[in-house]
């Protein structure tokens, strides 16, 4: 539910600004989120 939220809000900033450095962000934090998580696990 948490994932889901955080990936509709990173979504509508990236349309929001839609850079390509922007995006690059976003796909490293969900990429280090989901690191961490499985680390959790």
């Amino acid at each position: 539910m948490y994932f889901v939220f955080v990936s509709m809000l990173l979504w509508i900033i990236s349309e929001v600004f839609d850079k390509q450095y922007v995006k690059a962000v976003i796909i490293a934090l969900v990429v280090g989120v989901l690191t961490i998580i499985a680390l959790i696990i």
